[in-house]
């Protein structure tokens, strides 16, 4: 069993070693400290994220949700554009952007956040305010 002060991420290269300043683990045969001659157990599974594509969609009519476009993915960054001049929100097709009756998830002007998806056609906007703006950051 490991027993960690702080979690810290970081992802690793097949073959990468972390030098922790101390961490503590117990195998089979002894309790050890991380060291090179005793590198911490971590499994690195092969392969990695195989492209990037980036975006902005712009609600035209504030309360008429916009869908984002058919790409497969793993995630998306979605960011509200900095100019914007009130809340967007995104969700499924049922996104409402009124303060009235809102669903989904409301950015202002430069908030944005990671939403894990098998594709970014499920995810629709809406905005308060008509000619508001999302950039997108997918992961594919």
């Amino acid at each position: 069993m490991a027993f960690f002060s702080a979690r810290k991420e970081k992802q690793l290269t097949q073959g990468e070693f972390i030098a922790p300043s101390l961490v503590v683990w117990e195998d089979t045969s002894a309790l050890r400290s991380a060291s090179v001659s005793y590198p911490l157990p971590v499994q690195v599974v092969s392969g990695s994220e195989s492209g990037v594509q980036d975006n902005t969609i712009t609600v035209t009519t504030a309360g008429t949700p916009v869908q984002l476009p058919d790409i497969a993915c793993k995630r998306v960054f979605i960011q509200a554009h900095e100019d914007n001049s009130d809340a967007v929100v995104i969700g499924s097709s049922t996104v409402v952007a009124a303060k009235s009756g809102r669903r989904g998830m409301a950015l202002f002007a430069s908030q944005g956040d990671w939403v894990e998806v098998s594709n970014t056609n499920l995810l629709y906007v809406d905005a308060v305010s008509s000619g508001d703006k999302i950039h997108f950051l997918v992961i594919t």
